[in-house]
């Protein structure tokens, strides 16, 4: 079809029930058993960058495609997460702002971002707001684990 998705990333895709649109290694059922031999994969040159997904306990943010919010790449650090300021990019902004002032679903589509995700970008990252962003990229020492699927490229962005 010309359209990106996981093998056109990767080189092969072997997906489980469901469209292959979403993290690989996701929809894993009825895809067992699976042999290749003598397999040569050329031509891939997308140069993928692949992201983290975050998933906050009550629900994982997904962008307007099912895309992913970088928040390495949209916040001034992530070291100190008491001090970590939001900086952003045109294209998180305007999800952000979608997300706040924006009901219809027919632009919204799949729009999900989590209430303290919004809180952090809007109120900022202070004590008075309860430090959001420990939250959004906890440390690890606390046992909770950034999880979902791994990357951008792999989702209904590609």
């Amino acid at each position: 079809s010309g359209w990106m998705d996981g093998g056109s990333s990767y080189g092969i895709v072997i997906n489980g029930g469901g469209a292959a649109v979403v993290g690989i290694g996701t929809r894993i059922n009825g895809c067992n058993n699976v042999f290749m031999n003598n397999v040569e994969i050329f031509g891939v040159y997308n140069q993928a960058q692949e992201k983290i997904k975050f998933s906050i306990p009550s629900g994982t943010s997904r962008g307007i495609l099912f895309d992913v919010t970088d928040w390495i790449g949209l916040v001034d650090q992530y070291e100190d997460k008491i001090t970590t300021k939001y900086i952003g990019d045109v294209y998180t902004d305007v999800q952000f702002a979608a997300n706040k002032y924006m009901e219809s679903w027919y632009y919204r589509n799949s729009l999900y971002i989590h209430p303290i995700e919004e809180s952090f970008v809007f109120k900022g990252n202070t004590k008075e707001n309860g430090y959001p962003f420990k939250t959004i990229f906890p440390d690890p020492d606390t046992g909770v684990q950034i999880g979902g699927c791994g990357t951008d490229i792999q989702l209904h962005s590609s």
